[in-house]
């Protein structure tokens, strides 16, 4: 099951209820750990605090407003795959995956 984070923006003025955006429930409001593993360890010499929420909390505001959005949507397990390490494969192992023979036409030079 794939968890999404929503960060949206509520005119709590045309809202009928006061709470109705604090009490929605969800049957798992939690990420366990493998849904964000590899986002974790990507980040694992970082700090987080107060303050730095409160900095990604404003960026997160500014870009909003700035992009006249409505809404931001991460599905969780998407991105946290983005942080995963490269994948060490053989020809082989390439081959098995794709279903099909490969033939390697050149190198590209790695830049010094």
């Amino acid at each position: 099951m794939s968890k999404k984070l929503e960060i949206r923006v509520v005119d709590t003025n045309l809202v009928s209820e006061p709470g109705l955006c604090s009490d929605l429930k969800h049957e798992r409001p939690h990420i366990c750990y493998n849904e964000y593993n590899y986002i974790d360890k990507a980040l694992l010499c970082k700090t987080v605090d107060i303050n730095n929420i409160s900095d990604v909390v404003a960026c997160l505001i500014r870009y909003i407003g700035m992009n006249g959005l409505e809404n931001i949507v991460c599905d969780i397990n998407e991105f946290n795959k983005n942080f995963a390490p490269a994948k060490e494969m053989t020809i082989g192992d390439i081959e098995k995956e794709l279903g099909y023979k490969i033939k390697i036409v050149g190198k590209v030079k790695e830049e010094k």
